[in-house]
């Protein structure tokens, strides 16, 4: 049973690289919020913009009315001297990203996200897919409340076309302030 959770790990390791491959192959840009103390690379043919909880990304410009593809970035406070996630923490994100029971979450797991540790949800509505990430970064220690919502119209699903790019601009996450810096390996 072991030697095959193991097997599982590392195919599926193999294929996040691999579907990844293509999105690090793009050219990027910078969105860098000093407000929030976040930075982020995305694909160059994205579109960004700081709204009043964060920065606000959309992955399919030219159909934004109503958008179709976006990552939104929220900020929220942790627990002075927070470095884990708690049970606590799991449970309050969990019933955030089941928008309090209108969807159905899929899937929850912890994470690393860029070195950092993460709690992440997946969600249907219809077709309408919402990866939410809560990333628990320190000095001072602080929750990245990150959103990706793709739908699918019949004939696009534009969560599968733009997940791979999504985790790799959530791997380049650092602080704005240690944007020089690698982050963390832990």
């Amino acid at each position: 049973m072991n030697a095959e959770i193991r097997i599982m790990a590392i195919f599926l390791s193999l294929m996040a690289i691999l579907g990844t491959s293509t999105a690090a192959a793009q050219t990027t840009q910078v969105v860098e919020d000093s407000e929030f103390d976040i930075r982020l690379l995305i694909p160059k043919n994205w579109s960004w913009e700081r709204k009043g909880n964060g920065p606000f990304v959309s992955c399919e410009p030219k159909k934004d009315n109503p958008p179709v593809c976006y990552l939104s970035v929220e900020i929220r406070k942790a627990a002075p001297n927070q470095s884990v996630i708690t049970d606590a923490n799991r449970q309050r994100w969990k019933e955030w990203a089941s928008g309090g029971g209108t969807q159905k979450v899929q899937s929850v797991r912890d994470v690393k996200i860029a070195g950092y540790p993460a709690f992440e949800t997946v969600s249907k509505t219809g077709r309408d897919t919402i990866y939410r990430v809560f990333v628990l970064l320190d000095s001072p220690p602080r929750v990245i409340d990150m959103t990706f919502y793709g739908s699918g119209d019949g004939k696009n699903d534009y969560y599968s076309q733009h997940k791979p790019a999504i985790d790799t601009a959530l791997s380049s996450l650092t602080p704005a302030s240690r944007s020089s810096k690698p982050a963390p390996k832990k």
